[in-house]
């Protein structure tokens, strides 16, 4: 074991949570942390019921999450427990192979210690990681920083480029909504629907539901898992648009939802 380990008694009989939907994978992380941390309580969350259960009556000392769990996304409870709970955030790993623009910006709102790339990164890459933000010393390693780097060079600056009410109507339609099942979940008329469909068209350079659809999840607004329909970090596009429009506020909308 590498000599910058030499600290990881920290979270001896601390408490450590592992939130990934692949089981396999959650099971190779708690291993490893097992080996870092033999006398802590280590815990598998693969989905948003357990997660929450192991945030009471307090959070872990340690989460090391990915993005999406089995019914839901993991960083739309992190921005909701963090609104309910500013004072009380755990240091959190996120291990992550998702380069999506709507997920990078998600991440840059919520106070995560660090970040690697599941995809490219290795033992190496995560073992400092664990051992930095255990401790609460950011760790971001060069593939994460370069992919997010990528991203933003090539991505045009689509979330600011669309408003808060575009990007949350690009959550539902994106799905392949049609206008008046939109308007029903955000709270608004069918013919605002329509509109706002058609500045996407004109906004993201396509002309069809087919392409919105694809954009969607190419941008990271929808993802489509096995049982469920992903829409990551509506809850907090939601909440930012509240104050402006406090008198259509759109229903509340799980994280995810069933085909």
């Amino acid at each position: 074991m590498r000599n910058d380990m030499k600290h990881t008694s920290v979270l001896d009989g601390a408490h450590i949570v592992i939130a990934k939907a692949d089981r396999i994978y959650a099971e190779f992380l708690t291993c490893t942390c097992k080996q870092l941390w033999p006398q802590a309580r280590h815990d598998i969350a693969t989905n948003l019921r357990e997660l929450t259960g192991f945030f009471s009556p307090r959070p872990p000392q340690l989460l090391v999450t990915g993005i999406n769990l089995a019914d839901g996304d993991a960083l739309a409870f992190l921005s909701a427990w963090l609104r309910l709970n500013p004072t009380r955030f755990p240091n959190v790993l996120v291990v992550t192979g998702r380069h999506e623009e709507r997920t990078l910006a998600t991440l840059a709102t919520i106070p995560i210690v660090g970040a690697i790339d599941s995809v490219t990164d290795g033992i190496e890459e995560l073992l400092p990681a664990l051992s930095s933000v255990s401790m609460g010393s950011p760790y971001f390693s060069k593939s994460f920083l370069k992919e997010l780097a990528e991203v933003r060079r090539n991505s045009n600056n689509i979330c600011e480029r669309l408003t808060l009410t575009e990007q949350l109507v690009l959550s539902v339609i994106g799905d392949g909504s049609d206008d008046n099942e939109a308007a029903e979940r955000l709270c608004l008329k069918p013919s605002t629907i329509l509109s706002i469909r058609r500045e996407l068209h004109g906004k993201l350079g396509i002309h069809h539901r087919g392409e919105l659809v694809r954009a969607a999840i190419r941008l990271g607004f929808v993802r489509f898992a096995p049982k469920i329909i992903v829409r990551p970090a509506y809850a907090l596009i939601a909440s930012a648009r509240r104050p402006q429009h406090s008198n259509r506020i759109p229903k509340s909308t799980p994280c995810s939802d069933s085909p």
